[in-house]
């Protein structure tokens, strides 16, 4: 097998959940970090644009494959799909409905609730050029909600992990 070729920078979560998967799925591959901006070696610049034209990472690039990836969750599920044959991480096709269902539930919520609302709280805390109280304290509050709500569901496995059928990719996209 060929080595992948992760890309990422050494902040945020993201790269690092695709990084967790490929160490699970114990795929070899390389990571290439890149400079947060527009420079030569930006995510925002000339050859990153090329892999992304989003401007962002990670990036998975798949010699055995030809393909190339981008998003952490379109990453990670090509990753499952390609590469977790048995579906040690992930529900196969034939899986009960509701398992299919919880999993993709959990995983949507942590994408595309609790993700966004800790990265705005995360900005309008550290980054914003203005102090902006009203949106830092809407953002907390609904960061402190989502973890409310991350929090009951997995006390039903005692905070072993997001699904009560055990760890999952889906635990992978907490990080």
């Amino acid at each position: 097998m060929k080595t992948l070729i992760h890309h990422g920078h050494s902040t945020g979560p993201n790269p690092f959940k695709v990084a967790v998967l490929l160490e699970l799925l114990k795929l070899p591959y390389e990571t290439r970090l890149w400079d947060l901006g527009d420079g030569e070696n930006g995510i925002k610049g000339p050859h990153l644009t090329k892999l992304n034209e989003n401007g962002r990472v990670p990036v998975l690039e798949d010699p055995n494959t030809g393909i190339i990836a981008w998003e952490s969750m379109a990453v990670i599920n090509y990753l499952l799909r390609t590469y977790d044959t048995t579906h040690t991480l992930h529900p196969s096709p034939s899986s009960a409905p509701q398992d299919l269902i919880d999993y993709d539930k959990w995983t949507s919520f942590l994408i595309t609730t609790l993700g966004p609302m800790m990265g705005q709280l995360n900005w309008f805390t550290h980054y914003h050029h203005t102090r902006n109280e009203d949106a830092r304290q809407r953002y907390e509050e609904q960061a402190q909600r989502c973890f409310e709500v991350l929090n009951g569901q997995l006390g039903k496995s005692e905070g072993k992990s997001v699904l009560e059928k055990g760890f999952s990719a889906v635990d992978v996209h907490c990080y």
